[in-house]
């Protein structure tokens, strides 16, 4: 009888033990980043669609996406905010190269702090992207941050006004399963490259973001995802990955570098020399040629010599890269 209770007594404190150790490890979290949360596995990839809105304005949606908890059509009608053409017409399936004209450069930027989680600022992250490719040499595009906005884009992209101004901020009203959304609004030029003309970025206020020099397996890195989408607004298709512009993100993945593959993407299309005819989605090297820290300089450490190469045309459906699919 004492045996059996001395062993009772011993499960019993294992189990106090344990408890004890899950209670510590789930509660505790850094300064300046979100309290932790449960860690597990999660794959977002970042879905395109091409459509025109309610006045009548061409936008371009993308929407980081959790295949697991949300689906494609949902993903892509939260962000539109519109009905959508079948991914078969010809406004679903347009690919167009699209770029800022100097006319709009320098291309100003303007934050909204409004709805920043209470744990972190947006806008040096931010701005950080803006630096990060305003870097790269041989190329005219600047990016600005501009002064504080109140201006609160909603982020139903097709039902947005398009007012020429370019707004960064957080969303409380995203889908569960949505990282961010990025709405680009352009006007295509008769036998010329596409005009961009305003670019709104809405990232998702409930997910638990990262802002320091190594991420956690279990947060997403706000310094790789606004440098993505600032690829994005300069007019950057996806590309391969390990790439800033590659389709797919993991929970604790970094790629706050610009690589050769990123670097011809811009210079194709802001290049002295470029001649943009084809998607600016680039297609070669996973090389790092730059090196770039969130709060300091960018310094790029390579440059291509050859120029830019020709770019195939890419059309990203759920995970899926490759000419014409």
């Amino acid at each position: 009888m004492q045996q059996r209770l001395r062993l009772v007594s011993f499960l019993a404190s294992i189990a106090l033990g344990l408890t004890c150790l899950t209670v510590s490890a789930s509660g505790s979290s850094l300064p300046g980043n979100p309290p932790a949360s449960t860690p597990g596995a999660a794959r977002f990839e970042e879905v395109t669609r091409t459509f025109i809105g309610d006045d009548g304005v061409m936008r371009e949606v993308t929407v980081w996406m959790d295949p697991a908890v949300i689906s494609q059509t949902d993903a892509l009608a939260a962000g539109a905010g519109a009905d959508l053409p079948h991914e078969s017409d010809v406004a679903a399936a347009f690919v167009a190269t699209r770029k800022w004209y100097p006319e709009d450069i320098p291309v100003v930027f303007r934050y909204n702090d409004i709805l920043d989680p209470y744990y972190l600022d947006g806008s040096p992250a931010a701005k950080w992207a803006m630096d990060t490719w305003n870097a790269v040499k041989q190329q005219s595009l600047v990016f600005q941050l501009g002064e504080p906005t109140t201006v609160k884009t909603s982020h139903e992209c097709g039902k947005d006004p398009a007012d020429r101004i370019n707004t960064v901020r957080f969303s409380d009203l995203m889908p569960l399963g949505v990282l961010a959304i990025t709405c680009t609004f352009f006007r295509p030029q008769p036998g010329a490259t596409t005009r961009i003309t305003e670019v709104d970025m809405q990232y998702n206020i409930t997910i638990d973001w990262w802002v320091e020099p190594t991420t956690p397996f279990f947060r997403f890195d706000l310094y790789t995802v606004m440098l993505h989408e600032f690829g994005h607004a300069l007019g950057l298709g996806h590309s391969q990955q390990d790439t800033v512009m590659q389709p797919l993100l993991h929970n604790g993945q970094q790629v706050r570098t610009l690589t050769k593959d990123d670097i011809a993407g811009i210079r194709a299309l802001y290049g002295v020399a470029a001649t943009p005819t084809t998607s600016a989605s680039a297609t070669a090297t996973k090389t790092p040629s730059s090196t770039s820290t969130p709060g300091g300089s960018v310094t790029p450490t390579a440059t291509p010599t050859s120029g830019p190469k020709p770019f195939k045309v890419f059309v990203i459906q759920a995970g899926k890269t490759g000419p014409g699919q």
